[in-house]
């Protein structure tokens, strides 16, 4: 028994099915007419009109894809994530499992961690990025109030937890964001008084420094402290003080223009996507 030899072509069709534009459609559809006309005839105008709307027609997808990747960053909550999200699909990472056993300890990976944070400090120090602040604050208009924390309500505690998210990943006190939106009433309560307090005493309690690290394989050896990255979890309460406390100083940077027009991140109506 034998087969007959098949050539295959290697070149990569245009992908179309997915598509709703209706500009790409309707010229795919006179791509699909010469190309019977073509086949039918085997006209050398008809062919040449085919490369040509061929052309056309990678041209249209190309800028229908980018429309809706756009729409899709741009109608997403969390912008940044949608856009990472976009990136790892196109180039299509994926995380791999390894059948190679892990013989690494927590004492092990928590001393790799702290290292490499030693290291970074150390390249901080010693790098021009220590001293960028002080040039930019000596070219900054002085500010015509000073900054000082004020006490909180309780209003202000309940619209920071209304705005977590609702997660259930526990910190090393076994408190999650969802535990604590379950009570709106007492618990806030509470929580502005310790936030106060902290306010008052201009202390951040020690208790709340405390984090649940989890190391989160990349890639390569499961033997390898390398191949993994910590992901921390800090406490609930901490996150509610940091907040409240966080809120206070973007106002009074926004309020005196203190923030650089070159900054993107962290600030309210502005993000990574929009600087590029």
């Amino acid at each position: 028994m034998s087969f007959p030899i098949k050539l295959l072509n290697n070149k990569k069709a245009l992908r179309v099915n997915k598509v709703k534009d209706e500009k790409v459609l309707k010229i795919k559809r006179e791509c699909d007419q010469y190309y019977d006309w073509y086949r039918s005839t085997g006209s050398q105008v008809f062919k040449d009109m085919l490369t040509v709307k061929k052309k056309r027609l990678r041209q249209a997808l190309k800028e229908a894809r980018c429309k809706k990747t756009e729409d899709i960053i741009l109608t997403s909550e969390n912008k940044t994530r949608a856009m990472w999200n976009m990136i790892n699909s196109q180039c299509n990472r994926k995380m791999t499992s390894q059948a190679e056993g892990s013989n690494l300890n927590a004492a092990q990976l928590n001393t790799f961690f702290t290292e490499k944070v030693q290291e970074i400090i150390k390249v901080i120090g010693t790098s021009n990025i220590a001293t960028e602040h002080k040039y930019y604050l000596r070219n900054t208009a002085k500010p015509e109030s000073t900054f000082s924390f004020k006490l909180v309500k309780v209003q202000d505690v309940t619209n920071i937890l209304r705005k977590m998210k609702n997660s259930f990943s526990n910190d090393v006190y076994s408190l999650s964001s969802a535990m604590l939106k379950c009570d709106s009433v007492k618990l806030p309560e509470l929580i502005t008084r310790v936030v106060n307090t902290c306010i008052l005493d201009a202390q951040f309690p020690k208790a709340l420094k405390f984090v649940k690290v989890t190391p989160i394989h990349k890639k390569g050896s499961l033997s390898s402290s390398d191949n993994f990255r910590p992901v921390s979890i800090v406490p609930i309460l901490s996150k509610v003080i940091e907040a409240t406390l966080n809120n206070q100083i973007v106002k009074y940077f926004e309020e005196n223009k203190i923030f650089t027009d070159s900054q993107f991140g962290f600030r309210s109506g502005l993000g990574t996507v929009k600087s590029a």
